[in-house]
């Protein structure tokens, strides 16, 4: 039996991750125990000696694992941006993530992904009306994901021999227009890489962006035009 702990930043742990701007932001963790792409047996490994473990309790790393983080609560001045952000232990099995933006009818903004640690950067097309009250942008990507016998993966602490690359997705909205936005909400999340997941994150057929570090693969399962970025 796997287990399954779910983590609620603001009151059982702190995230540690910056937000940025008017907005407050509230990091929710999903883990699972063990880590099934790096323990022998997978998931349903019952031998508790050989499970690779995640010692985090606010990053992400098993293939199943899930966060959500949000900001709202103020208003966003002309050319101003604010951000949210998460934690995932990247290795060969990646992650999808994506950033919703809403704010009032006729509010131009653009919500955007980046991976710091690894210099990737993606923006989403202007904020567009949606009905009568609201404008929302949105973007989703997948990955990052690395070979298996990639330099980059380093030794983990206290997870039983297992390797990665500890990164944060960085989750932003900014306004572009000359007016001020007021009360703007930016919905971050990721989850599982999969068609399932892909639905729900990227409905309607946006743009999504397989951060793949080893050569440009395009992911023909996914809705929407596809667009990839190689380090």
């Amino acid at each position: 039996m796997r287990w399954l702990v779910s983590f609620l930043a603001a009151f059982l742990v702190f995230s540690g991750k910056p937000v940025t701007g008017p907005g407050i932001g509230t990091a929710i963790y999903s883990i699972q125990q063990p880590v099934e792409q790096q323990t022998p047996g997978g998931a349903t490994q019952p031998d508790r000696n050989l499970w690779i473990v995640n010692p985090f309790t606010a990053c992400g790393w098993d293939a199943d694992d899930r966060g959500t983080n949000g900001a709202g609560g103020g208003d966003l001045a002309p050319g101003a941006t604010y951000s949210v952000s998460m934690c995932v232990v990247a290795d060969w099995r990646s992650h999808l993530w994506s950033a919703i933006g809403t704010a009032e009818r006729g509010a131009k903004f653009t919500v955007s992904l980046s991976v710091p640690e690894l210099g990737f950067g993606a923006v989403s097309e202007p904020s567009a009306d949606i009905d009568q009250h609201n404008a929302q942008a949105k973007i989703c990507a997948s990955g990052p994901d690395y070979d298996r016998t990639s330099p980059d993966l380093l030794s983990v602490a206290d997870s039983n021999g297992g390797v990665g690359k500890v990164v944060t997705l960085t989750y932003s909205i900014t306004n572009l227009g000359e007016r001020r936005i007021r009360l703007p909400t930016l919905e971050a999340k990721f989850a599982a890489d999969s068609n399932f997941f892909a639905v729900n994150f990227c409905p309607g057929g946006e743009t999504v962006w397989p951060l793949n570090l080893n050569g440009a693969m395009k992911w023909g399962s996914y809705p929407g035009p596809v667009i990839w970025w190689v380090k």
